[in-house]
């Protein structure tokens, strides 16, 4: 697994290296310090490691070291690496927040589908629905879509005999024959 970053600040001539740390459970262990050459940040902003276990989930912070003082922790990385071409199992994350649902489905080397919304009796912003289902073997890197909830659908027979209101509402759609406003 190789981890790359890049310095927030660009290329901060006072950072003279950085410190790859694996984290498990919160506890911080330091597994690379990685010494920038003089004239190139470059070459220090990535590290490969190698001894890694297949289905197994690892997390990595970075520090920065400069001439005086060294850096709080980078935001945390988790990862579980696995073998090119091996199925994974897609999580079911119906009923998750979308930004829940996105992590989960990243953190099982899957990547986001499509995302669709539709009006439903479920809150808004939860996940409705995903294809393909949550326990299904798929190929690593296949794609998971998405239908997110926009929460209850608005009540459109409030505008009913109010042409304008109702064609000013983008959820609404006016009959004219029937002088009813309806839901789209």
């Amino acid at each position: 697994m190789t981890l790359t970053w890049s310095n927030e600040h660009g290329s901060d001539p006072n950072v003279i290296d950085y410190g790859v740390w694996y984290d498990q459970a919160g506890k911080a262990q330091l597994v690379a310090d990685l010494t920038c050459p003089p004239d190139s940040q470059v070459a220090c902003t990535s590290y490969t490691d190698t001894g890694l276990t297949n289905g197994q989930q690892y997390c990595y912070k970075v520090t920065s070291y400069s001439a005086l003082c060294e850096s709080g922790f980078s935001n945390i990385l988790c990862a579980t690496p696995v073998q090119p071409g091996q199925q994974v199992t897609v999580p079911d994350v119906t009923g998750q927040l979308q930004a829940d649902a996105e992590a989960s489905i990243i953190a099982a080397n899957l990547v986001v589908g499509t995302v669709a919304t539709q009006y439903s009796e479920i809150d808004a912003g939860l996940v409705i629905s995903q294809e393909p289902t949550g326990g299904t073997l798929v190929p690593r890197d296949s794609a998971v879509d998405l239908v997110v909830s926009l929460g209850p659908a608005p009540d459109c027979s409030q505008y009913d005999g109010n042409e304008t209101a109702c064609r000013a509402d983008p959820t609404c759609r006016w009959h004219k024959k029937t002088q009813t406003c309806r839901n789209r």
